[in-house]
């Protein structure tokens, strides 16, 4: 069952993201670098990698697929909802050419969306192979009969019978 985050476990999260982020980035230079002490500054809350199974260990009841989602959608967020901006469009093109499908690494470069944000825009808008073409009386004859047969599974309708429109758009025809 959900469990509705409290401040203090806000406050938990946030030290130990911070925390979590320090350790490992002092970890990762001593391993590298074995002969040297660690003077060099440690990275801040702001940069490097975490581990969420060890954040998770500082919030009793609470997983780390809890606590990387609670500090990306809520506490660190800068993600963007809502309408997409030219800026973010031309972003997404150019790590994709860039990243291919990292959809993680891609959403680093646009900035202000998350991952799955940049799937659905990617696949479902930008994707230079979507055929954004006017329905056929025949496509929409298709249509048709294939939701009367398969129901409205979208997703194996187009990519069985209308490979290159996407799932949204055959939503949208029906």
């Amino acid at each position: 069952m959900r469990q509705v985050w409290t401040r203090e476990e806000d406050r938990l999260l946030a030290e130990a993201v911070a925390k979590g982020k320090i350790f490992h980035s002092v970890l990762v230079h001593r391993e590298s670098c074995p002969s040297q002490t660690s003077d060099r500054p440690a990275e801040t809350p702001t940069q490097g990698f975490v581990s969420w199974h060890k954040v998770a260990s500082h919030l009793p009841g609470r997983n780390n697929k809890d606590c990387r989602k609670r500090w990306h959608y809520s506490i660190a967020n800068t993600i963007r909802k809502g309408t997409w901006m030219p800026e973010e469009d031309e972003k997404l093109r150019e790590a994709v050419e860039r990243y291919g499908a990292r959809w993680s690494k891609i959403a680093e470069a646009v900035g202000t969306r998350n991952g799955d944000q940049c799937w659905k825009r990617w696949y479902d808008c930008l994707d230079p192979r979507i055929d954004k073409s006017p329905w056929t009386a025949e496509e929409d004859a298709k249509l048709l009969a294939l939701v009367s047969q398969h129901g409205r599974n979208w997703s194996d309708i187009v990519h069985q019978h209308f490979p290159n429109r996407t799932s949204l758009a055959a939503k949208n025809r029906y």
